[in-house]
């Protein structure tokens, strides 16, 4: 799939603590994984990177950044690593793109 003018970003609230407590990140790692494969095999947008900084994030970049959230959105939903997290859908590649923000976990 060509590089689109979307992104689709998903900002954890908790993968840093994790590593700054030791704690396995195999989970984080399976969901980036799983959730690049799901976007590839819908042909809903490619890969840019996984950051464990600031929280941890996912980032594709894709050519309709609803399409590429909701081929993910299931995944996102049945992981306790998405508790509090958030999806951003970036509508254009500038800093001053049209966004839009769903909670994807909601805290205890």
């Amino acid at each position: 799939m060509d590089t689109g003018n979307h992104r689709l970003r998903i900002e954890f609230v908790d993968i840093t603590g994790m590593l700054l407590r030791s704690e396995d990140i195999s989970p984080f790692n399976a969901l980036v994984e799983a959730a690049k494969a799901r976007v590839q095999a819908d042909g809903t947008g490619t890969f840019d990177f996984a950051d464990l900084g600031y929280g941890g994030s996912i980032q594709f970049t894709c050519d309709d950044a609803d399409a590429c959230y909701q081929s993910i959105a299931d995944l996102l939903a049945a992981s306790p690593l998405a508790e509090g997290a958030t999806a951003e859908l970036i509508y254009g590649c500038e800093d001053d793109a049209d966004r839009q923000q769903i909670a994807i976990g909601v805290t205890a």
